[in-house]
């Protein structure tokens, strides 16, 4: 391996191998400002200059902090696949990747032209993933996010499932639920059950994301300064579900209303099915004392109790 000193502005501001977020990190900074860039950065022969595979961070904080050179080992245009699976490798043992990162690095071997095969069964493993097809097909929906998803992605240690929230919806839905998200700071796990409510009564009403999320005044619930955020989501979520399941809700309702007019002891807990699938209501006492005893049988000997139990059973 032989390492030159290249100049700088030498090395265009090309992204093309780069899969990471260019963040800069004080650590570094600090290293650069004493000592200057010490590991090797990996670069090829481009238009009359030079692309970086490797060492982004590197150059990007060299640039800011006026330094001219930077120590490079120039690799031969038939060794460029070969160096980008080692920068995988060492990257993957410097910091796990985030989810958005291994789908760029599947787009990038791809336009290195490796086959479906190769990424499968040689990438995907050393990206602690599974060497299925279907897996690559999903990071391909993921790296085909627009930046301000991907962004939003990235904020959060997702898994492929949480990510895919966003492939129902075109791109000016997207938009709006990253501003959803980021205003009440949604996870991604939040936004999948309002993303789905939304889209489910669009569908149903022949209405666009917007025109639903405007129908529904959601806009002047998510800026109630005053409101705690699981406020907001809470009263969010109980509009769209009124809208789409509008008896589901009513049910719900009644049924609540029914469990508070009952004389319940503290070791006494109903409860049913939310979606109101499963028929019947769970009961469950919890014993720790012969008071809790007491109270129970005291509480199925209570006739009012019985009829509403069984008024809730109308319901489920």
């Amino acid at each position: 391996m032989r390492i030159v000193k290249i100049p700088l502005k030498d090395i265009h501001e090309d992204s093309f191998f780069c899969f990471t977020s260019r963040m800069e990190h004080s650590r570094l900074r600090a290293s650069l400002l004493k000592s200057g860039v010490r590991a090797p950065v990996h670069v090829h022969h481009l238009n009359g200059g030079y692309r970086a595979i490797s060492g982004f961070k590197r150059i990007f904080l060299s640039r800011k902090l006026g330094i001219e050179t930077i120590p490079a080992e120039v690799v031969d245009h038939s060794r460029l696949t070969e160096i980008f699976i080692q920068v995988i490798h060492e990257q993957v043992v410097q910091h796990p990747l985030t989810l958005v990162e291994k789908a760029r690095i599947t787009g990038i071997c791809e336009a290195l032209h490796m086959s479906r095969e190769q990424i499968i069964h040689e990438i995907l493993p050393v990206l602690d993933l599974s060497a299925r097809e279907n897996l690559l097909n999903q990071l391909c929906t993921v790296r085909d996010y627009p930046a301000f998803v991907q962004q939003y992605l990235e904020r959060f240690d997702v898994s492929l499932k949480q990510a895919l929230i966003f492939s129902p919806i075109n791109q000016e839905a997207q938009e709006l639920a990253v501003n959803i998200a980021s205003r009440i700071q949604l996870r991604p796990v939040e936004l999948s059950e309002i993303i789905t409510l939304i889209s489910e009564i669009g569908k149903r009403d022949s209405k666009s994301f917007q025109q639903v999320f405007d129908a529904l005044h959601l806009d002047a619930i998510i800026r109630k300064p005053e409101q705690h955020r699981n406020a907001v989501i809470h009263q969010l979520k109980m509009i769209l579900k009124e809208r789409r399941y509008p008896r589901l809700v009513k049910w719900q309702r009644d049924l609540g209303d029914i469990r508070r007019s009952m004389h319940c002891p503290s070791c006494i807990h109903l409860s049913w099915d939310e979606t109101l699938e499963s028929p019947g209501i769970l009961l469950k006492a919890t014993l720790r004392s012969s008071g809790d005893v007491e109270d129970t049988a005291t509480f199925f000997q209570n006739k009012e109790n019985r009829v509403l139990i069984e008024k809730m059973f109308t319901v489920v």
